[in-house]
């Protein structure tokens, strides 16, 4: 048995005082060294209400900027020489390899800077092994035609796919609340058909539209809109790993979450985020209007909006990372935390791309020679 550690750090085990991590399988703080478990509680309606905190818009930014603390009481922060990335941890956890890009970050860290403290986190579920898992069975070659690009991996990524290589880390995100009110101004379309004689003197059936005005009004409430708070990572690639997060599936933000894993403060700030928000506010407005005007199409003129008790929360959704190179190209891999979902970027191999366009030549020639006998 290997010697148990002598320094303590922010989570000392009661039992043997070595360092303990969080565990996504338990959902507990673990002792490596002696198994020890302790179980982070709260009170259940005081937890729902926390992690469901909201912020009024307007009113932070014009001066309540109470909220703002470190992640944790000891986080450090580096940031990677290659990407530029912020990475926070909890010591004895050091800055090790970016999760973004893979650069060994040797700068020296720092204390961590102060952010609005997160409303909630979802803890991570996904331990590392599952994760290594998932990561290998994505990274390996198969015959998948709804993902198709498997079939052209590089022989030599499964092998990069080791549990050192991927680093937990959690990652910021905003969530919008607001009330709209929507003046709008279009048209109603509706379908009719005709019947009509072409150039050639033959009858065909043809669907024409009659238009009508329409205006009108609609009310809607948008509730935790998401939007990633970081510029280390693909938007839309990370949108589509976290499409929605729900309140009632929050826990409160606790810094023992963190032991053990990573996290990134904000690169976007919370102003700097509405107007993506609004974006996707405004798409919803527009199928209601939509909705609302009726008819087979429909014809949009003008919107007017009203965005009325905008709130938001800062949260923080776990993700496994994998920046890696190959020939001279970065690439990353994210895994939900707490699905186990994959999204990343994979290169092609060429001659298995090659082969691949030279068997489809080869197959076509063959049905144009069958059809030709």
């Amino acid at each position: 048995m290997a010697p148990k550690p002598a320094k303590i750090e922010q989570y000392p085990c009661p039992g043997c005082g070595a360092d303990m991590t969080y565990n996504p399988a338990k959902g507990q703080l673990n002792c490596s060294y002696c198994g020890y478990l302790e179980t982070l509680s709260d009170d259940p309606q005081a937890a729902v209400e926390k992690a469901q905190q909201e912020h009024n818009l307007q009113d932070f930014l014009n001066l309540d900027q109470s909220q703002m603390a470190t992640l944790s009481t000891h986080a450090q922060e580096a940031e990677c020489p290659g990407c530029r990335a912020s990475v926070t941890f909890d010591p004895p956890d050091v800055a090790g390899k970016c999760p973004f890009c893979g650069t060994s970050i040797v700068t020296q860290a720092k204390p961590a800077h102060p952010v609005l403290a997160p409303a909630g986190v979802i803890p991570f579920k996904v331990g590392r092994k599952a994760a290594v898992q998932a990561l290998r069975a994505w990274l390996a070659f198969r015959f998948d035609w709804q993902d198709w690009q498997a079939m052209f991996i590089p022989g030599q990524l499964k092998r990069m796919a080791q549990q050192e290589s991927l680093v937990g880390i959690y990652l910021p995100f905003w969530t919008y609340d607001a009330h709209t009110s929507s003046q709008y101004r279009g048209e109603r379309g509706e379908h009719y058909y005709v019947t009509e004689k072409d150039s050639n003197g033959e009858t065909k059936r043809v669907r024409k539209t009659r238009w009508f005005p329409s205006s009108g009004r609609v009310h809607q409430f948008f509730d935790d809109v998401l939007i990633p708070a970081t510029r280390s990572v693909d938007h839309d690639r990370l949108s589509s790993l976290w499409q929605k997060v729900a309140a009632a599936g929050l826990s409160p933000y606790k810094a023992e979450y963190l032991a053990g894993f990573k996290a990134q403060r904000y690169e976007i700030s919370v102003d700097q985020g509405w107007p993506q928000a609004k974006q996707k506010i405004d798409d919803g407005i527009r199928s209601a209007v939509c909705r609302d005007i009726g008819g087979d199409v429909q014809r949009i003129h003008s919107v007017s909006t009203q965005y009325n008790q905008r709130t938001f929360k800062h949260i923080l959704l776990p993700v496994w990372m994998l920046g890696y190179r190959y020939q001279g190209k970065v690439y990353q891999v994210m895994i939900n935390g707490d699905t186990g979902k994959v999204l990343g970027e994979r290169p092609f191999s060429t001659w298995k791309v090659a082969l691949a366009v030279t068997l489809a030549a080869i197959t076509t020639l063959l049905v144009l020679y069958a059809q030709t006998r």
